[in-house]
């Protein structure tokens, strides 16, 4: 199952994939905590730090997982290192061309600072 959503700051959202047994699911507990954050009054400009955590997350992703993805302003995706049984862009590209304004970061900290960039940008 996925790890919860946690509230960084009132609209910075950070969640790191727990141990993912079955992609199917995923995405449907996503779809449930942004359900329930939206009824907490989430806001509408709301940013994700997006990580998938030790997963393998593949484009066979789901397309509940992938609507989850699209209810962001953005999306600061961790991307980790590519193995010889991991290729992570594969995913990433998934989410990005769910929510264009995806922005991939070598760490929490690169993605934490993209984010607060994004909101001055605005402001």
């Amino acid at each position: 199952m996925i790890s919860s959503i946690k509230k960084i700051t009132n609209n910075l959202f950070y969640l790191k994939l727990a141990k993912v047994e079955d992609c199917s699911l995923c995405g449907k507990e996503l779809l449930t905590q942004i359900e329930q954050l939206i009824e907490q009054q989430i806001p509408i400009n709301a940013r994700l730090i997006f990580d998938t955590g030790d997963n393998n997350c593949n484009a066979f992703c789901t397309d509940n997982f992938l609507a989850g993805m699209a209810y962001f302003k953005s999306i600061a995706y961790v991307v980790k290192q590519e193995t010889a049984t991991r290729d992570p862009w594969l995913h990433a590209m998934l989410v990005h061309k769910k929510n264009n304004n995806t922005h991939y970061c070598d760490s929490y900290d690169e993605a934490y600072t993209w984010s607060l960039f994004q909101d001055q940008k605005e402001a």
